[in-house]
């Protein structure tokens, strides 16, 4: 076969499908635009996930009416002259082909002002043709209205997501951008309903406390610090604050949304004796770096960038964090922060070395390695718990210690009620699943995602005997009905978290789920409880099929041998 040259058509396509490959990447170009042109306020509304209708609409500088064709012709920008702007670019877009991008596959209308016309331009766009051009009526900034976005690609178009996965896509890119430009208004409108909108005051608590909650928002470190190579800005969450994923760790290249796992990577690591394992940090930190040290033109839609000395970086970054971490009030406040651990090799004791916490907080403790034995069914009688167990108290609202058969016998009570609550909710079919009415309804304050995951989920919530409803501002939502598995204190907290860990687990089974709910109903550590309620516990536990161990794995009871006992204090 000859070689022969494609076809200008075919190759604005090709073109187009390498920056433009869902909506998400429409509305990216767009409001990168819009940062571009100074605006103070971005509006964005989405029906049916982006796939249908896409608008994005600031107050920025606007487009001279002159140049709405050239605008759309590839190549065409006014951020760069020469080849040395290259290496020193500062404005988000600069290749000049995002608006001829998606116009090559989509229909696409844009209205524009300056305020030097004396009436706007309209320029309409039908997958890469010019259909009309006329003046019009527009107060100073653009307005770019997307639809029909791969309508000439069908192929492309069936590999779009459904609404809801396309519409998380959008919220959490418009969620990053809210987070990078705090001084920006940001506006979401989804089929009609607004979910989020910012104040655009410049304070990223504000929108801290928008995206998350004031609680969360209230307890952040600042993080400001510059050097010759490095400028660091934003907030970190205390060691108080975990989330079960990384998706709460945003940085920013120069005031860029941009993808760098090494730098997330040197966030993670900055917490690492502060958080266990599974456990992340909510961190907002824009990274300043000399331009020079930037390679933006690695990537056809700008997502990823190269950074020379990133190794370097990637140090300064994590050591600025954890000193922040460590000299914060939060830190000092904090008891259970464990630094430094010395194992000796020959003890069935480990001593945690605390010299690094402030004399008021110093103490040993004492892991037992080997001195203790789980309860296994084959030689314990289930019905003995009950008769035999003699109650001594509560250590630190968390554990129930007793003796048994004269032995020490310690007790998880989150792990013993997670096992009750997990064999009920299995013994029970959903027609006999019992709701309690709540006398003070809780509200929630939701993330965009998480209300986005309940509107989602709302028929398999109900199912498992919950009542909820929007209520209020966007992203509330009002619960008065709960599983009747639910009990202590801090209700709204152990619904919050549920929704999470529902939300991140979304490839997870039935079975998964019934866990997650039998987990965060369940008694908490830090719950004090009355001897009626601790009995009541044992009572349950020993009803259970497999009373010895959590649905996860965890043991429920473990007994402390006597022998081992009298061999710690030497008796023997």
């Amino acid at each position: 076969m000859r070689i022969k040259k494609l076809d200008s058509k075919i190759i604005s396509i090709i073109a187009a499908g390498e920056i433009i490959e869902n909506p998400s990447s429409v509305i990216k170009e767009l409001i990168d635009n819009s940062i571009d042109a100074d605006s103070s306020s971005i509006e964005i509304e989405i029906k049916n996930g982006g796939k249908d209708y896409i608008r994005v609409s600031d107050d920025g500088k606007g487009i001279v009416s002159e140049d709405l064709k050239i605008a759309f012709s590839r190549h065409a920008t006014s951020k760069l002259n020469n080849i040395e702007d290259i290496n020193t670019i500062e404005s988000m877009g600069f290749r000049g082909e995002a608006l001829p991008s998606i116009a090559t596959v989509s229909d696409i209308n844009l209205i524009s002002n300056t305020e030097n016309q004396s009436h706007a331009g309209n320029i309409n766009i039908h997958f890469g043709k010019i259909t009309n051009e006329v003046p019009d009526v527009r107060v100073n900034g653009t307005t770019v209205v997307v639809t029909d976005l791969f309508g000439n690609m069908p192929a492309r178009k069936k590999f779009l997501k459904s609404s809801q996965s396309e519409s998380k896509k959008n919220y959490d890119l418009i969620k990053k951008y809210a987070l990078c430009y705090p001084k920006v208004k940001f506006v979401v409108i989804s089929d009609g309903r607004k979910y989020l909108e910012t104040a655009g005051n410049g304070k990223l608590l504000d929108v801290l406390s928008k995206l998350f909650d004031q609680t969360l928002s209230n307890s952040m470190i600042d993080i400001n610090y510059k050097s010759d190579e490095l400028g660091l800005y934003g907030y970190v969450s205390n060691i108080n604050i975990k989330k079960s994923s990384n998706a709460n760790i945003h940085c920013f290249v120069n005031n860029r949304v941009i993808k760098n796992k090494i730098f997330n990577y040197a966030i993670e690591r900055a917490y690492d004796s502060f958080l266990v394992k599974g456990d992340y940090p909510v961190c907002i930190i824009n990274i300043n770096v000399n331009p020079d040290l930037l390679d933006l033109n690695v990537h056809p839609s700008k997502n990823e960038i190269k950074i020379r000395d990133e190794r370097e970086l990637f140090s300064m970054i994590e050591r600025q964090i954890r000193h922040s971490i460590v000299n914060s009030n939060s830190q000092s406040q904090n008891s259970d922060l464990n630094i430094l651990k010395y194992k000796p090799e020959k003890s069935f004791l480990t001593f945690t070395d605390n010299s690094l916490l402030s004399p008021n907080t110093r103490r040993p403790i004492i892991e037992m390695n080997n001195s203790v034995n789980e309860f296994f069914t084959s030689s314990t009688n289930q019905l003995d718990l009950v008769n035999e167990f003699i109650l001594l108290g509560q250590i630190n609202n968390s554990f129930i210690v007793g003796e048994y058969k004269k032995e020490i016998c310690i007790i998880d009570q989150h792990a013993a009620h997670e096992r009750v609550n997990y064999e009920n909710i299995l013994a029970n079919p959903k027609s006999d699943i019992i709701s309690q009415e709540l006398l003070d309804p809780v509200i929630l304050n939701l993330t965009i995602e998480e209300n986005v995951w309940i509107q989602e989920n709302r028929n398999y919530l109900i199912d498992t005997g919950f009542e909820i409803e929007t209520f209020g501002i966007s992203n509330q939502v009002l619960i008065s009905k709960i599983p009747q598995h639910f009990v202590g204190l801090n209700l709204n907290k152990k619904l919050h978290a549920y929704i999470n860990d529902l939300k991140n687990n979304i490839s997870s089974t039935d079975d998964d789920r019934k866990k997650t709910l039998a987990c965060h109903a369940s008694i908490e550590f830090g719950d004090k409880l009355s001897k009626t309620e601790i009995f009541n516990l044992i009572e349950d536990l020993s009803k259970c099929l497999e009373p010895w161990k959590c649905p996860h794995g965890r043991p429920t009871l473990l007994q402390i041998d006597n022998d081992q006992l009298m061999k710690w204090f030497k008796r023997l």
